[in-house]
C-alpha cells in the first residue's frame, strides 16, 4: 500500500516504481510488475533491479521480445546479473526439451561469464543430448574443475565424463 501511494504522490520516483516491480513480482502479479518494471526504467533506464524484474516478468508472460530487449540493456550494465539471467532461461528451456533454444542461451550465458561452473556443466548436458560427446567431455572437465567440493551436480558430471571418455 505503501509504494502504491509513494508512485501515486511522486511518479517520478523511480525507486517506488522499481520497488513496487519487484513487489509484485514476488505476489506473482506479472503484469502489474512488467508495467512497474517498464515506469521505472523510463525514469532510470540502467536501474538493474528493475530490468531483473522486466526480464522475469515479461518471461513468465511470455513477451520474449521485451524480455530479450531488458536482458541486453541489463548485459551491458550487469554482466555477471545477465549471465545469470541467460542461464535461468537456459534451464527453463532445457527442462522444457528444448535444446538448440537451450544450448545458445548457455552459450550466451557462458560468453557474459566464464567464471560460473554450472554454466559449464548444463552446456555439458545439452551437448550429451544432441550426440556431440567431445564438447560434452570438454565442458564436463571445466565443470568439475572449477566446481565447489560440496555442489549436488559434481558426482553427476565424473560418473557422466567416465563414458564420454
Amino acid at each position: 500500500a505503501k509504494m502504491l501511494e509513494a508512485v501515486t504522490l511522486n511518479p517520478q520516483l523511480g525507486v517506488a516504481h522499481s520497488a513496487l516491480a519487484g513487489f509484485l513480482y514476488a505476489e506473482k502479479d506479472y503484469a502489474g510488475a512488467a508495467a512497474a518494471a517498464d515506469k521505472a526504467l523510463a525514469l532510470d533506464p540502467k536501474d538493474a533491479r528493475s530490468l531483473r524484474v522486466a526480464v522475469e516478468a515479461n518471461t513468465a508472460l511470455g513477451n520474449k521480445a521485451r524480455a530479450k530487449e531488458a536482458s541486453a540493456a541489463l548485459a551491458a550494465i550487469d554482466p555477471k546479473a545477465a549471465a545469470m539471467d541467460l542461464f535461468n532461461q537456459g534451464v527453463r528451456e532445457y527442462n522444457a526439451g528444448a535444446m538448440p533454444a537451450a544450448l545458445k542461451l548457455f552459450e550466451q550465458s557462458l560468453a557474459a561469464d566464464p567464471d560460473y561452473p554450472k554454466t559449464h556443466y548444463m552446456l555439458g548436458m545439452c551437448y550429451v543430448s544432441q550426440g556431440d560427446n567431445a564438447k560434452a567431455k570438454q565442458h564436463m572437465e571445466s565443470f568439475i574443475a572449477v566446481a565447489a567440493a560440496d555442489d549436488a551436480d559434481l558426482a553427476t558430471a565424473k560418473e557422466m565424463l567416465s563414458y564420454l571418455k
